[in-house]
């Protein structure tokens, strides 16, 4: 402000000038008082070219002087209220006829401007939605007129909006009237919902108590402030209030006997952290800290159910007034003079609420939620930092917010270019956000309203604020216009529609209730356009404090206000979800949002930039490692020459009953690849190779990379159907095998003539000569290898990979996994599988010793594995399925210190007597076999697939395109040298999937997109989500089945797991699990333990229990060989008679409360209709028997028979805690007449 003030100082004639932020009209606006003999206008127009918009005063006041205290400061309270003319605004035509002077008085007190005319327009003279409801409530109190916030949207100007009103003549709305007794009174809606969280929730903490702090330097008044304090606590009832249910449903009681507000007075800092109980009380709490002599900090605690937002505004406000009387002499008749009188009480507006729950204009309000609900999903699927728990933590904390004046002004303009408010503004901005984050076309946001609908309640304290689900529909190529189109119409849709509170909400839509998230939304924005609480006093200068945030009522809460011209806030988070440094992110995203919203760029809202400069250097740079210089430039055969020369005698290949060394290798490839040039092997050929696994294998593969040839490996346990598409496809020269499989037929079967040579028995090549060869030059840009992976039409597709993008993978896997002439690596992998590739390469060009297998060790897991432990391993691959096999074994080789998994999903890790590192990989054969590597930890919160290779470039784009944000899920393409050269005859497919990488400058750089979904995490790992075909819908809600998988692993009988989408007319999903140590599983138990970790749309409705999940040649999961369940592996819900006298008097109690008939044992509370309240009265009933059963065991035990189980633990705990005498006396027992009777033991 001083800025301002030295700016309109500097105008020649002005001798003194002030400005205020002004809050006598519930509206923070600028007002300028001055002292000169100049024009307004021409002050106003000197400001406009000298200082930004947001600070040019929005009223001007001239002075013959400013007031000043007697100590020469500025005299605030003394400056008079702005005049008419003050206020620029439209030409002054006075209001006619009632309506319009009505208006005009109500206009004129609400936005603090003396002489309203009937061309001004509501929102240019400062006002706003909340003001808005302030307008409306005191429309409804002085006249029969209903006035709506999209009536005012439509008719701003007075004039319009009376005649419009004159018009419409609306019906009167009933007034809130003074109840007889006092003492007692039902709950509000909104209260009950508090009542219900707290029963539900014993973690709730202090997420539900609004606290505020002052500090007070001068010399304060201890006895008046205590005064004032007391004074206020036999002012508002509300503030008196305790809690506790009668025979099933809540009520509050006033405590008249309470006289003195809770107040403690500390010489020493102490946190400030009281707890409530709602049953006892008290509810209100405040600390004075004694700092000096001349300086305080006041702290003040209520808990939510008897105050809102605008309740302690309210309450700071009349503290000073109250304050300022005690402490200058004055009774406790004149302090109440200078107050407003209350005609009711908050006891007064509950009942009449309640009274008034179920009129028709309330279940017209119900039916507009319901239909607008209803094609929502009712949860935001953000990806967070650490899984969500079972239960909701209302533990949270928060990241500060600031949007800057010139911003805030220009979010202003674009709102009035729009017809729209600030607000609406940003609703939208932060909806997109969310959409953009979660990766959804619809969002839900809860947003807050005031609550206060009727004048008599704008002084009350108490609970009144009203949470409304603002459903927020983004099309894919919406515009900015389309948007704020949309959410201002849902926001006046909303205010229409703001009686039905936000309870009655929940059990008319009856979303999935879960315990671990709050229903309907669980991301919530706020603009809080409180009134602004006066705290001006005469010799204490008061300053408000913010109160450090500990606690989170949902995953996220944006709340902000507008001050001085910018908006200030915080976005409050769950702790137990996010970090600090992702909620920044968010923010960060959010502001360059709101630069894309006032730039008005012709673009689609989704295709608006999230991220800055610098977050788009992190992501390409930071993230992606420095290309790096290989160590070895030479090619694999040209290695694998060098090590035969360099130690000829090492052993290269091992298996059962053969070993070859380096020099024996090496002769032998060089003897075939001779012989194959003989027979027309070139360059430009490519051979196949099919094999067992064993030395001629390698041999065959080794000789083809000589002869300057790629190979094609081929299983030969392939069905003959896939050998033949393959052979086909690619047209080898030659087909080389070892006569283990029978290709006779099959080969007669191909257009074209293919010679096999078995080289085990054809030993024309082993007269060649074994010198090295030096006839040929081989490229790195020449082919290496061609092999096929399974493709989305049926048919695989044949990948052509170079020699080049080879060298990457062994150049980075030598370095990272220490490799040389004394290491015994293993080679497990199928031969037509890329992970063979890995296997055997990098071993042999760093010298090592490659073991093998037998083929009936390799056939059989549980041989497998006992070979896999015993040989003298120190690096090894196997396959994900197979790791977790021997992690639940728990076996090793002793020697072991890499293990290298890969190739599916990674569900669980060895225990913790493993002595290796577990080494995760993730790489498509497209961008030869890896891709990112990293070791995974037991304290990981997520099992990542580590960081990009040396030379790879990882890019995790969303479906418009764009770089994802850290945390943010999307599509994962890969670039880099090691990217295949593509497809073999499919040049759609290869333009289609190998692009040009758009994010590297580069030239000639490529990059393939993966269809697999990740994110980066905050340590510069990434999360593997799955494929795109593995996140599927089910009800609407986005499903990743490896997270259902995860959830069945934790059940101590399942050894594996896997979750498959079942469509025989509807969708559904079907569990197929492997037990531990021959344990039965049962369907409905699996079930049940699963309803309590996932919610029920998650839940799998068959549970197929196998001997092994069957797997590919490649060790993979085998989808396709999967069985169809059987009708006893389905969960069914048909009619089970309840069991025993628990379940048959739950029946019945269940049936009175819900109005059904035919309870059964599998039947669920809340899909039956139950809700918070109900929920109440059944608790009650079960204490009335003696039964201390809470509201969260009905919520994570709500079928009939879970219920009745905890109902039986409980009273089995009780009776053991019991003294064993004791039990003998008072044992009860249960009976199908009730639940206690008595019994001799």
């Amino acid at each position: 402000l001083g800025e301002i003030e030295a700016c309109i100082r500097g105008v020649s004639g002005i001798t003194d000038a002030a400005v205020v932020a002004d809050t006598g009209a519930s509206d923070q606006r600028l007002v300028a008082y001055y002292v000169g003999e100049v024009e307004r206008d021409t002050l106003r127009s000197h400001l406009v070219a000298e200082l930004p918009s947001h600070m040019v005063p929005h009223a001007w006041m001239q002075l013959d002087v400013l007031p000043l205290t007697s100590n020469g400061k500025l005299d605030r309270r003394a400056l008079p209220n702005v005049s008419a003319d003050g206020v620029v605004r439209h030409e002054y035509q006075a209001p006619k006829g009632d309506a319009e002077q009505l208006l005009a008085t109500l206009w004129s007190e609400l936005l603090g401007v003396s002489q309203v005319g009937r061309l001004d327009n509501f929102f240019e003279l400062g006002g706003h939605s909340l003001l808005a409801v302030q307008l409306s409530a005191r429309v409804r109190t002085h006249s029969d007129y209903e006035l709506s916030l999209a009536t005012l949207f439509a008719y701003p100007q007075l004039g319009e909006l009376a005649t419009h009103l004159v018009k419409s003549n609306a019906s009167h709305i009933e007034a809130i009237t003074a109840r007889q007794d006092k003492t007692q009174a039902p709950l509000s809606l909104a209260q009950q919902r508090l009542w219900f969280l707290a029963q539900s929730n014993p973690n709730l903490g202090d997420a539900y108590v609004i606290q505020s702090g002052v500090r007070l330097t001068g010399a304060v008044n201890c006895e008046a402030l205590k005064q004032a304090l007391n004074h206020l606590y036999q002012r508002h009832s509300a503030l008196r209030s305790r809690f506790s249910d009668q025979q099933g449903k809540p009520y509050q009681w006033v405590d008249d006997n309470a006289q003195s507000f809770p107040l403690q007075i500390v010489d020493n800092a102490a946190h400030f952290t009281p707890s409530f109980d709602l049953q006892h009380g008290p509810l209100v709490a405040a600390q004075l800290w004694r700092q000096s002599q001349t300086r305080y900090e006041l702290r003040i605690a209520i808990h939510h159910i008897v105050c809102d937002g605008w309740s302690m505004s309210n309450f700071i406000s009349e503290l000073a007034k109250v304050y300022r009387g005690y402490a200058t002499g004055e009774t406790r008749e004149q302090v109440d003079a200078q107050l407003e009188t209350l005609s009711i009480d908050y006891g007064d507006f509950a009942a009449w609420q309640q009274q008034n729950a179920n009129d028709d204009k309330l279940e017209q309000q119900k039916q507009y939620w319901v239909e607008r609900l209803a094609p929502f999903p009712h949860v935001l699927e953000l990806s967070t930092d650490f899984a969500r728990p079972t239960k909701q933590s209302f533990v949270g904390s928060e990241v500060a917010v600031r949007v800057d004046g010139e911003l805030t002004q220009q979010l202003n303009q674009l709102a009035q270019r729009h017809g729209c408010t600030l607000y609406m503004v940003l609703l939208a901005s932060w909806s997109l956000l969310m959409s953009r984050l979660a990766n959804q076309g619809q969002v839900i946001i809860g947003s807050p309203n005031a609550g206060r609908l009727h004048v008599e309640t704008e002084n009350l304290l108490g609970m009144f604020v009203n949470t409304q689900p603002m459903a927020v529909n983004i099309e894919p190529n919406a515009s900015l216009e389309m948007l704020l189109a949309e959410v201002k119409q849902r926001a006046l849709e909303a205010q229409q529609n703001q009686d039905l509170p936000f309870e009655r909400i929940v059990e008319a839509v009856q979303p999935q209730r879960n315990t671990a998230f709050s229903p309907l939304y669980q991301v919530m924005l706020a603009l809080q356009n409180l009134p602004a609480a006066n705290v001006e006093l005469d010799d204490v200068s008061l300053e408000m404090l913010s109160e450090p945030v500990e606690s989170a009522q949902c995953d996220l809460s944006l709340l902000l206000s507008e001050q001085q011209g910018e908006l200030h806030g915080q976005l409050v988070f769950a702790s137990a979800l996010f970090s600090p440094q992702t909620v920044q992110a968010f923010v960060d995203y959010w502001q360059q949002l709101l630069r894309g919203f006032v730039a008005e760029a012709p673009l689609p809202v989704n295709q608006m930039a999230l991220l800055d400069s610098a977050q788009t250097k992190q992501l390409l740079e930071e993230l992606n490692s420095a290309a790096t210089e290989l160590n070895n430039s030479q090619l694999v055969h040209q290695q694998i020459a060098a090590n035969a020369a360099a130690y000829p005698d090492a052993i290269a290949l091992q298996t059962a009953d053969q070993s070859l060394s380096y020099a024996e290798l090496n002769a032998k490839a060089n003897q075939l690849s001779r012989w194959l040039t003989q027979q027309g092997v070139s360059s430009q050929s490519c051979v196949a190779v099919c094999f067992e696994r064993g030395v001629n294998w390698v041999i065959a593969m080794l000789a083809t990379l000589k002869a300057g040839a790629c190979y094609l490996p081929l299983d030969p346990h392939y069905p003959d159907q896939r050998l033949k598409y393959m052979l086909k496809d690619s047209a080898p020269s030659m087909l080389l095998t070892d006569g283990y499989r029978e290709f006779g037929c099959l080969l007669g079967e191909l257009d074209t003539e293919l010679a096999e040579v078995n080289i085990t028995s054809q030993k024309d090549w082993q007269s060649c000569r074994q010198e090295e060869r030096d006839d040929l030059e081989v490229k790195a840009n020449q082919l290496a290898y061609l092999i096929y992976t399974s493709g989305s039409t049926g048919e695989p597709k044949g990948v052509m990979v170079e020699h080049g993008n080879l060298q990457c993978l062994i150049d980075w896997h030598v370095r990272r996994f220490e490799l040389g002439q004394a290491t015994v690596t293993s080679s497990l992998a199928g031969m037509g599988f890329d992970a063979a590739v890995w296997e055997v390469w990098p071993a042999l060009c760093a010298g090592a010793r490659l073991v093998m297998p037998d083929l009936a060790t390799s056939r059989d897991p549980d041989a497998l594995l006992n070979w896999w432990a015993a040989q003298p391993l120190e690096v090894s691959f196997l396959s994900t399925p197979v790791a977790e096999l021997a992690f639940a074994r728990s076996v090793q080789p002793a020697a072991l210190r890499y293990l290298l998994v890969g190739g599916d999903r990674l569900n669980r890790l060895p225990n913790s007597n493993a002595t290796y590192t577990l080494v995760n990989n993730y790489g498509p054969t497209e961008t030869t076999v890896v891709a990112t590597s990293g070791a995974v930890l037991a304290s990981d919160e997520a099992l990542h697939i580590g960081k990009p290779l040396d030379h790879t470039r990882i890019y995790i784009v969303d479906e418009f395109g764009e770089l994802a944000p850290r945390g943010v899920a999307g599509e994962l393409y890969i670039g880099g040298p090691q990217v295949a050269r593509g497809y073999l005859n499919q040049p759609a497919l290869t333009e289609q999937r190998f692009t040009a990488d758009r994010f590297d400058s580069r030239q000639g750089r490529r990059m393939y997109r993966t269809g697999d979904l990740a994110r980066w995490r905050s340590d510069g790992t990434i999360e593997y989500l799955g494929r795109n075909d593995d996140q599927v819908k089910i009800r609407g809600f986005r499903i990743e089945l490896g997270e259902i998988a995860a959830k069945l692993q934790l059940n101590g009988d399942i050894e594996e797991a896997l979750v498959v989408v079942s469509d025989d007319g509807a969708q559904h999903l079907v569990a197929y699990v492997t037990a531990r140590d021959g344990a039965n599983i049962v369907p409905n138990a699996l079930q049940q333990s699963l309803s309590a970790l996932l919610p029920d749309y998650m839940v799998p409705r068959a549970y197929v229990q196998l001997d092994n999940l069957p797997l590919t040649a490649n060790g993979k999961v085998d989808k396709r060989a999967l069985p169809a369940p059987s009708e006893s592996a389905f969960v069914h819900r048909e009619y089970i008679a309840p069991q025993g006298p628990v379940e048959n008097w739950l029946a019945e109690a269940w049936s009175e409360l819900l109005s059904v008939t035919n309870v059964g044992r599998q039947d669920n509370f809340f899909e039956l209709g139950g809700h918070s309240l109900l929920a109440v009265q059944l608790v009650s009933r079960l204490k009335q028997q003696g039964l201390t059963v809470t509201i969260g065991d009905l919520f994570e035990h709500s079928t009939l028979q879970a219920l009745a189980a905890r109902i039986a633990y409980l009273k089995l705990l009780n009776l053991k805690q019991k003294n064993t005498t004791s039990v003998a006396n008072n044992m009860s027992k249960v009976n199908a007449n009730g639940l206690k009777e008595n019994s001799n033991g």
